[in-house]
């Protein structure tokens, strides 16, 4: 046999070993093994607790590549705090048909942090995912929780301003807990608060000997300690207050609110007690339709409005700055952009309104909204800029009223002569006063892109659409390119000194780092206001649902951060099913999409 023919069954034999691996690997029996190999585990970390302690939960998969987060539907008798994932590889060694081959298995473990809100055996559902179509379910697992000794020489009680509410109306809350004994280490988890009650704490009003700080849903709360000169049995008193926004029509209980503490006995041992205070129903109720004002955004309460002319004596067209500044108590529902004045005909009437409406100033203030637009006197006869009005529902009144702000008197001069500049910008339609025969007059051409402009360099790169690649390749810029280096090389420096000083982007990127922190530590609402307020330019405790709005991503993935950060104590409630993306799986692949997608629109506009 030659060579030749020896080297051709050598190169058959390669051919038909590599057929055979390929058809193993790609054979039904070998994806079905594999396959069959995925478990999953869950287990807790005690199966008995006290009322309020927390727990944790954890759900672990082996034999699967990079599971999704389990499904697991939680009751409503447990308050869920997703902890994140973790992941161990452990490689063997295994012979399989005859030969030896290194195997290596991963460990994926989720965990929760649960805290018992109800007494009684307490079970989590099976949990469960899918993984190619096929869906593989773990074993449901159970506790036990158990109210401690409840304490009769305490009291607890809550008052409310009003059990019959409004949509978005928001009241305070005033607890005052009288205590009997030495109390240390209290904790207020399993008080019960409506899922769609938006909770925020409130500074003390009064003053104690000492203040403490302590969470209730999530919400920071700080509490102020004194002693009740009228109270009989001399208990000194804890009094805390909060305040509460329904986003939801119906009826429910607030309460009651419950704190389980260590109580320090006569013989100076300590045990585990609990008190817990009254329930108020509350009643919540849509505003009414009748006598509703035209231009009614859902605003609540009292406001105040000031606006401002960066100029009150002017030339018909020239342009003023109207500023307009919106006060009131957060959460300041309905009031997430200024009045439109293009509905309103007093203004449409009398001035030319920029096409691109209100923008907000940052960063935003506390019970403050600042907005700015620019409006043009139509003729000279204008002589004040009137009030810019403002719908709002009164609850206690349970009437509208229409706020407005203070109007501006003007001072509107006609127009004598065509400017240089505004021939420019107009072009062949722009009225021209007559002149004088004996006047020559040049006749003007139309600007080249990008020549003209009344803003700053960095204004101009800001604009939406603007793009400095397609600006160049303009005929007009290629001229201005080819005529000489001084001009181009003017260009060129105004978009590196741009690139050298980035405040957007600087902030960007700490906003970024900020939230991912607060994201690894469960704190997912949180994150999202860090992140909120760092792209915005507002403060962080001024932020509102509604912001998430604001950013350049999709209208789904606003839509589920406003829905978080507005139910940010109840992220992972029981309402998430498998039928919907559960809220554990929602912030932290959403963090990373929406950053992603900032991104992307900055360098679209650069």
């Amino acid at each position: 046999m030659s060579m030749t023919n020896i080297n051709m069954v050598h190169i058959k034999g390669m051919l038909r070993t590599a057929a055979l691996v390929i058809v193993m690997m790609t054979s039904p029996f070998h994806a079905h093994a594999q396959s069959d190999s995925i478990t999953i585990h869950a287990e807790v970390s005690r199966t008995r607790v006290y009322v309020g302690d927390e727990l944790t939960y954890q759900v672990i998969i082996r034999g699967a590549n990079n599971p999704p987060t389990p499904d697991v539907e939680f009751p409503d008798s447990v308050r869920v705090r997703y902890q994140g994932r973790s992941n161990q590889a452990f490689t063997s060694t295994r012979v399989i048909n005859g030969r030896s081959r290194t195997v290596t298995d991963r460990r994926y473990s989720y965990q929760y942090t649960l805290t018992a809100i109800d007494s009684g055996e307490l079970t989590i559902p099976a949990p469960s995912i899918e993984i190619d179509g096929q869906r593989y379910v773990g074993p449901p697992t159970t506790f036990e929780s158990l109210f401690p000794a409840e304490v009769e020489t305490d009291e607890m009680t809550i008052s409310i301003e009003r059990n019959e509410l409004y949509l978005n109306e928001t009241v305070i809350v005033e607890c005052s807990w009288w205590i009997g004994e030495q109390t240390s280490g209290p904790s207020f988890s399993s008080s019960n608060l409506p899922r769609s009650f938006r909770i925020t704490g409130l500074e003390p009003t009064s003053r104690g000997r000492d203040q403490i700080s302590f969470e209730l849903n999530g919400q920071q709360m700080l509490g102020v300690i004194s002693t009740d000169s009228s109270d009989p049995f001399g208990r000194i008193k804890l009094l805390f207050r909060f305040s509460i926004t329904p986003t939801e029509v119906g009826t429910f209980d607030l309460g009651p609110i419950r704190a389980v503490f260590t109580r320090q006995s006569n013989s100076r041992q300590g045990y585990k007690a609990y008190i817990e205070s009254n329930t108020e129903r509350i009643t919540v109720r849509n505003v009414p339709a009748e006598g509703r004002p035209k231009g009614y955004a859902g605003a609540m309460g009292a406001y105040q409005l000031k606006a401002q002319a960066s100029n009150t004596v002017v030339n018909v067209g020239d342009p003023i700055v109207l500023t307009l500044k919106i006060s009131a108590p957060e959460p300041m529902i309905g009031v997430d952009e200024a009045p439109d004045l293009s509905n309103d005909p007093r203004f449409t009437d009398r001035f030319k309104i920029s096409s691109d409406g209100w923008r907000e100033l940052r960063p935003r203030q506390r019970g403050q909204r600042v907005y700015e637009t620019t409006i043009r006197a139509l003729n000279e006869h204008v002589d004040q800029i009137p009030p810019i009005e403002l719908p709002s529902f009164n609850p206690t009144a349970k009437s509208y009223r229409i706020y407005k702000s203070n109007p501006i008197d003007l001072v509107v001069h006609p127009v004598q002569e065509l400017t240089l500049s505004d021939a420019i910008i107009t072009g062949d339609t722009a009225p021209r006063t007559p002149q004088p025969q004996a006047v020559e007059r040049t006749e003007l051409t139309n600007a080249m892109l990008g020549l003209w402009a009344h803003d700053t360099a960095d204004d101009i790169l800001a604009q939406d659409g603007f793009s400095i690649v397609e600006t160049i390749m303009h005929p007009g810029w290629i001229a201005v390119i080819a005529s000489g280096p001084a001009l181009f090389s003017f260009s060129l420096i105004i978009v590196m000194a741009r690139g050298a000083s980035d405040p957007q982007g600087r902030a960007l990127q700490n906003a970024w780092k900020r939230s991912r922190s607060l994201a690894r530590q469960g704190k997912h609402a949180q994150a999202f206001r860090a992140y909120l307020a760092g792209v915005l330019e507002i403060n962080e405790d001024a932020v509102v649902a509604e912001d998430a709005r604001r950013l350049p991503v999709d209208k789904a993935d606003a839509d589920r951060i406003a829905e978080l950060i507005a139910d940010e104590e109840h992220e992972y409630g029981a309402e998430h099913n498998h039928q919907a993306p559960h809220a554990s799986d929602l912030p932290q692949g959403l963090l990373k999409g929406v950053h992603t997608q900032v991104k992307h629109h900055r360098r679209a506009r650069s």
